[in-house]
């Protein structure tokens, strides 16, 4: 992938997260199935190069703070609760005594709290705060991101996928796979595409090209075909041959390397590359992850499969 890629796909699960917290209405920051302290404290520590621990590790619920870098001495709320209000508790409530001399830090889980930049806070004498720097939010992460190397963007993707994908399955709706339908009919090249008329199962399809590895991945995503099928005759009916084009270009791929792959592989490097040109489009929807693309893509592999324009027909077979 890019860095465009990495920036586009770290902000979609940024923003997921965001918007899971508001549904939820509260900031479960000990939730086992996303351990948001431990995730923002290493994306933190990434993108700043700082060394940022949970403030909990060492006494648990410590008020005002969540994340703590002694050796810089800083110090970061990370709150879903963007307002002067939250900024006044923390600096009320974290020990003066003890993080004397620390600079003070607001992660606010929003897209932008850029309206609390331009306010004027009385700090307490023993902590630095300045808020025009001071207050984060998810626009300001991403515009970091960008001026980052290229290996800590893709590192930063890898860091939000692991801790966040939970929040972001793929989406299963005409909408999604007619944005990848239409990526493809334009990134891909026809060719021949003869109708095979013999009627077969798809499960003695699967058996004949030694397939069964993934035989569930295969008959799963063939249950959507239906609905890939209806998207085409739309194309079809204002004269955009899609899936002519579509399943001659995979089928290339197949008789490009059947005699040099295992069928497995090539099932993969099928989807590989179909998702590769999803990817690498200038007209790749920049509003879906790359799961859902990628869901995308397997049905529309499978429905290829399921027309016979790739891998063997199984007409032998009794």
């Amino acid at each position: 992938m890019n860095d465009a890629i990495y920036i586009e796909q770290t902000t979609l699960l940024l923003h997921a997260f965001a918007g899971a917290v508001k549904t939820l209405g509260k900031m479960n920051l000990h939730d086992d199935n996303i351990h948001a302290e431990y995730f923002f404290s290493d994306f933190l520590n990434k993108l700043y190069g700082w060394n940022l621990v949970d403030a909990n590790d060492e006494k648990k619920n410590e008020p005002g703070i969540d994340l703590k870098d002694e050796g810089r001495k800083l110090m970061v709320q990370v709150s879903s609760t963007a307002s002067v209000q939250k900024v006044k508790d923390s600096f009320a409530k974290t020990s003066k005594v003890k993080y004397r001399g620390y600079r003070f830090y607001f992660l606010f889980l929003v897209g932008s709290a850029s309206e609390l930049r331009g306010k004027t806070f009385t700090v307490p004498d023993e902590f630095a705060f300045d808020a025009s720097t001071d207050i984060l939010d998810i626009d300001s992460l991403i515009a970091r991101m960008m001026s980052v190397p290229g290996k800590t963007k893709r590192e930063l993707y890898e860091l939000a996928q692991d801790h966040l994908a939970v929040l972001t399955q793929p989406r299963k709706d005409p909408q999604a796979l007619s944005s990848v339908v239409k990526v493809l009919a334009e990134e891909m090249q026809g060719g021949d595409d003869s109708v095979r008329t013999v009627p077969f199962v798809i499960p003695e399809k699967i058996r004949l090209n030694r397939l069964d590895s993934i035989r569930n991945s295969i008959t799963e995503h063939a249950e959507y075909t239906e609905m890939l099928k209806r998207i085409y005759e739309t194309s079809e009916s204002l004269g955009k041959f899609v899936r002519l084009t579509i399943h001659a270009s995979l089928q290339k791929v197949y008789e490009a390397n059947k005699e040099k792959m295992a069928p497995v592989d090539l099932y993969h490097h099928i989807s590989d590359i179909a998702l590769g040109k999803v990817l690498q489009s200038a007209n790749r929807p920049t509003d879906m992850t790359i799961e859902s693309m990628e869901w995308c893509v397997d049905v529309i592999v499978a429905d290829a499969f399921e027309a016979c324009k790739i891998f063997e027909h199984p007409k032998n077979v009794k």
